[in-house]
Protein backbone atom coordinates (compact mmCIF):
# COMPACT_ATOMS: atom_id res chain seq x y z
CA UNK A 1 0.00 0.00 0.00
CA UNK A 2 1.51 3.39 -0.86
CA UNK A 3 1.56 6.43 1.47
CA UNK A 4 0.01 9.48 0.52
CA UNK A 5 1.71 13.04 1.16
CA UNK A 6 -0.06 14.58 4.52
CA UNK A 7 -0.73 17.91 2.41
CA UNK A 8 -2.32 16.14 -0.63
CA UNK A 9 -4.80 14.02 2.02
CA UNK A 10 -5.50 17.01 2.95
CA UNK A 11 -6.20 19.35 0.20
CA UNK A 12 -8.26 16.47 -0.88
CA UNK A 13 -10.15 16.64 2.29
CA UNK A 14 -11.26 20.36 1.85
CA UNK A 15 -12.25 19.47 -1.80
CA UNK A 16 -14.85 17.09 0.00
CA UNK A 17 -15.86 19.15 2.81
CA UNK A 18 -16.52 22.23 0.13
CA UNK A 19 -18.63 19.61 -1.96
CA UNK A 20 -20.24 17.71 0.53
CA UNK A 21 -18.50 15.23 1.32
CA UNK A 22 -19.70 13.61 -2.20
CA UNK A 23 -17.67 12.56 -5.14
CA UNK A 24 -19.79 11.45 -8.61
CA UNK A 25 -19.32 8.85 -11.19
CA UNK A 26 -21.09 8.71 -14.09
CA UNK A 27 -22.06 5.77 -14.63
CA UNK A 28 -25.23 5.89 -16.55
CA UNK A 29 -27.82 8.67 -17.89
CA UNK A 30 -29.59 9.87 -14.15
CA UNK A 31 -25.60 10.68 -13.38
CA UNK A 32 -25.18 12.15 -16.14
CA UNK A 33 -27.55 14.57 -15.63
CA UNK A 34 -27.46 14.71 -11.68
CA UNK A 35 -23.51 15.96 -12.39
CA UNK A 36 -24.83 18.32 -15.80
CA UNK A 37 -27.72 20.10 -13.46
CA UNK A 38 -26.06 20.06 -9.90
CA UNK A 39 -22.28 20.52 -10.88
CA UNK A 40 -22.57 23.05 -13.87
CA UNK A 41 -26.34 24.32 -14.61
CA UNK A 42 -27.13 25.74 -10.82
CA UNK A 43 -23.87 27.87 -10.54
CA UNK A 44 -24.25 28.92 -13.94
CA UNK A 45 -27.51 29.63 -13.65
CA UNK A 46 -27.10 31.04 -9.98
CA UNK A 47 -24.33 33.69 -11.40
CA UNK A 48 -26.17 35.11 -14.32
CA UNK A 49 -29.14 35.27 -12.23
CA UNK A 50 -26.70 37.03 -9.83
CA UNK A 51 -25.70 39.56 -12.44
CA UNK A 52 -29.15 40.23 -13.78
CA UNK A 53 -30.31 41.28 -10.02
CA UNK A 54 -26.77 43.72 -9.49
CA UNK A 55 -27.59 45.24 -13.34
CA UNK A 56 -31.10 46.04 -12.39
CA UNK A 57 -30.00 47.35 -8.97
CA UNK A 58 -27.12 49.43 -11.16
CA UNK A 59 -29.96 50.72 -13.31
CA UNK A 60 -32.25 51.50 -10.26
CA UNK A 61 -29.27 53.49 -8.33
CA UNK A 62 -28.39 55.39 -11.85
CA UNK A 63 -32.15 55.87 -12.28
CA UNK A 64 -32.38 57.66 -8.88
CA UNK A 65 -28.80 59.18 -8.24
CA UNK A 66 -28.99 60.98 -11.38
CA UNK A 67 -32.26 62.09 -11.45
CA UNK A 68 -31.21 65.55 -12.91
CA UNK A 69 -30.65 64.80 -16.09
CA UNK A 70 -33.15 63.36 -18.68
CA UNK A 71 -30.65 60.64 -20.52
CA UNK A 72 -29.15 59.38 -17.41
CA UNK A 73 -32.84 58.40 -16.41
CA UNK A 74 -33.55 57.25 -19.51
CA UNK A 75 -30.56 55.13 -19.31
CA UNK A 76 -31.10 53.91 -15.83
CA UNK A 77 -34.84 52.90 -16.24
CA UNK A 78 -33.73 50.98 -19.79
CA UNK A 79 -31.09 48.92 -17.48
CA UNK A 80 -34.27 48.68 -14.75
CA UNK A 81 -36.35 47.15 -17.38
CA UNK A 82 -32.86 44.59 -19.32
CA UNK A 83 -32.77 43.80 -15.81
CA UNK A 84 -36.20 42.39 -15.30
CA UNK A 85 -36.29 40.42 -18.52
CA UNK A 86 -33.05 38.79 -17.72
CA UNK A 87 -34.41 37.81 -14.29
CA UNK A 88 -37.41 36.90 -16.13
CA UNK A 89 -35.62 34.56 -18.51
CA UNK A 90 -33.38 32.73 -16.15
CA UNK A 91 -36.41 32.11 -13.70
CA UNK A 92 -38.40 30.09 -16.66
CA UNK A 93 -35.20 28.50 -17.75
CA UNK A 94 -34.80 27.46 -14.65
CA UNK A 95 -38.42 26.38 -14.31
CA UNK A 96 -37.88 24.74 -17.87
CA UNK A 97 -34.91 22.54 -16.38
CA UNK A 98 -37.13 21.34 -13.47
CA UNK A 99 -40.29 20.55 -15.24
CA UNK A 100 -37.82 18.04 -17.90
CA UNK A 101 -36.30 16.76 -14.43
CA UNK A 102 -40.14 16.18 -12.94
CA UNK A 103 -41.42 14.88 -15.93
CA UNK A 104 -39.24 12.40 -17.22
CA UNK A 105 -38.19 9.71 -14.39
CA UNK A 106 -34.71 9.20 -14.71
CA UNK A 107 -33.56 6.20 -13.93
CA UNK A 108 -30.08 3.80 -14.98
CA UNK A 109 -30.11 3.45 -17.90
CA UNK A 110 -32.44 6.22 -20.78
CA UNK A 111 -35.19 8.63 -19.62
CA UNK A 112 -39.20 6.74 -19.86
CA UNK A 113 -41.82 8.86 -20.91
CA UNK A 114 -44.89 8.83 -18.60
CA UNK A 115 -47.73 6.89 -20.36
CA UNK A 116 -51.56 7.38 -18.81
CA UNK A 117 -53.43 4.90 -18.59
CA UNK A 118 -56.42 3.98 -21.27
CA UNK A 119 -60.15 4.42 -19.68
CA UNK A 120 -62.65 2.31 -20.92
CA UNK A 121 -65.42 3.69 -22.45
Amino acid sequence: MDETDPLVQQRLQTALDSTGGTVTTISDFKSFVDVLVNNIMTPLVRLIFAAAVVYFLYGVLKYVHKGGSEDDRRAGREMMIWGIVAIAVMFSIWGLVNLVLGTFEFKSGRPTIPTTAATPP
